[in-house]
């Protein structure tokens, strides 16, 4: 029950040649020999999440692009009673914008609920590690999945909203079987 910092001080007086850290200090340092340091482990992190983001963009690219091409006619009837090209392109831009916010919210609860489960893990089943008793979080923590994810939406389903422009009016008066996009 004593202070850590007070009983660090008298242990210094008693022994000055002695090189004396707090328990907490001398497991950050285990740590870092384990890791390497946190400067790697977080580039390494960061390599991981930069490919996430290119594989989900193709995706999501595709996914838009199917979509699309299944609203083909329902497209080309909004053409046929007025609707204009950006009109169009902004209902496909904010479908992603939608669906991307949706997503992203999500995945962010996902991501601390996952965080708050491994951090009662190890503080159940590891002795002598420091934890924190919930996920830390901050604004950060928060706006830069958020933005990313709808960034990246919004991003990947500009194609598909440029495809979805090409829908000629006339195209609702076709049969279902013969409905294609110009490229």
């Amino acid at each position: 029950g004593a202070d850590p910092a007070a009983v660090l001080d008298a242990v210094a007086t008693v022994v000055p040649e002695a090189r004396v850290i707090s328990g907490e200090d001398y497991s950050r340092a285990i740590a870092a020999n384990f890791t390497g340091g946190i400067q790697i482990f977080r580039g390494l992190i960061l390599a991981f999440a930069a490919v996430a983001m290119a594989v989900a963009g193709i995706v999501i690219a595709n996914t838009f692009t199917v979509l699309v091409a299944q609203r083909t006619r329902t497209l080309a009837l909004l053409r046929c009673v007025g609707a204009t090209r950006s009109q169009v392109k902004r209902s496909v831009r904010l479908e992603a914008l939608v669906l991307g916010a949706v997503a992203s919210i999500a995945g962010i609860l996902l991501g601390l609920g996952v965080g708050q489960l491994a951090l009662s893990i190890i503080a159940a089943r590891v002795d002598g590690v420091p934890t924190p008793a919930t996920v830390p979080i901050d604004g950060p923590t928060i706006l830069v999945p958020l933005l990313a994810g709808i960034l990246v939406t919004v991003i990947s389903a500009s194609g598909a909203a440029r495809l979805a422009t090409s829908v000629a009016p006339l195209a609702a008066m076709h049969a279902a079987g013969d409905l294609a996009i110009k490229a």
